[in-house]
């Protein structure tokens, strides 16, 4: 982030301002879940979200603490989720957030799913109004090994990244609903992305997916630090005063300044 420091003389006083443009990051929803282990439903920690968790029908996800997932610039707390087993191949769980369908967001996790993909799975998919709008993760094509992201309803991929399922990662998604624009990053530098001008992304898709409500699919694999924010450009910082440069003594110091080229341009012209 470039700064440019400025001083300005103003009612009397030097004011110190920072041209700058920091970001501010401000939460929907997050969840670390941060439960006792067992099953994911029906717990409701985390920030943000207007339901508890609860699975469709299927396998419950399953809590298992304490979580082992991990990357930088991320701070894992208390347990992660994974698939249950049980009678189903599908573990599911749901839960439902404020709506989210204007400007730019974010959707940030950590998985390791399962090698393959295919008949739904495995994936993290948004729907609004119950019906499903997009998602995130692997469902067959692209190869199914990979992530990708996902078009609705028919949950294909539409923007293929080249990135193992299986392996560890962290996957960062911006929704660009003003240009109706998803990206996917997986495992980008977090300490150095930049929001408001990222690089070039891992995958891209002409969607963007309206969310009131989060499902999570999977055969297999593991899934933690969950949250959706939107990023937007802070305000500029306010000017600030700096003790002990009111202007009497910065007038002083210039015509101080004055006086001394005054008398080496005259000791040039005598010489």
């Amino acid at each position: 982030m470039k700064m440019v420091v400025l001083a300005l003389l103003y009612g009397g006083t030097t004011q110190m301002v920072v041209a700058a443009t920091p970001v501010t990051i401000t939460n929907i929803v997050s969840d670390s879940f941060n439960y006792p282990a067992g099953p994911l439903a029906p717990n409701a920690g985390g920030t943000g979200w207007t339901s508890a968790w609860q699975n469709n029908g299927h396998n419950s996800m399953q809590v298992t603490t304490p979580g082992v997932l991990t990357y930088p610039g991320v701070t894992p707390m208390g347990g992660q989720i994974n698939w249950g087993g049980g009678p189903f191949q599908i573990s599911d769980a749901t839960r439902t957030l404020p709506a989210v369908n204007s400007g730019v967001v974010f959707v940030r996790f950590l998985a390791q799913f399962s090698a393959q993909s295919g008949g739904g799975t495995p994936n993290l998919r948004f729907l609004s109004g119950g019906i499903e709008t997009g998602a995130i993760g692997g469902n067959s094509g692209c190869p199914g090994i990979y992530y990708s992201i996902l078009n609705a309803p028919a949950l294909s991929p539409v923007g293929c990244t080249g990135k193992s399922l299986a392996a560890m990662s962290l996957v960062l998604v911006q929704i660009d609903y003003t240009s109706s624009i998803t990206k996917m990053w997986i495992n980008p530098v977090l300490s150095s992305f930049d929001y408001l001008n990222p690089l070039a992304p891992d995958a891209q898709a002409n969607l963007a997916p309206a969310i009131d409500q989060v499902s999570l699919y999977m055969r297999g694999g593991s899934f933690d630090e969950l949250s959706i924010f939107r990023v937007t450009a802070a305000a500029p910082a306010t000017a600030q005063p700096v003790p002990g440069l009111a202007w009497p003594s910065l007038l002083g110091l210039a015509l101080g300044i004055a006086l001394t080229v005054a008398a080496l341009r005259r000791r040039q012209t005598h010489s």
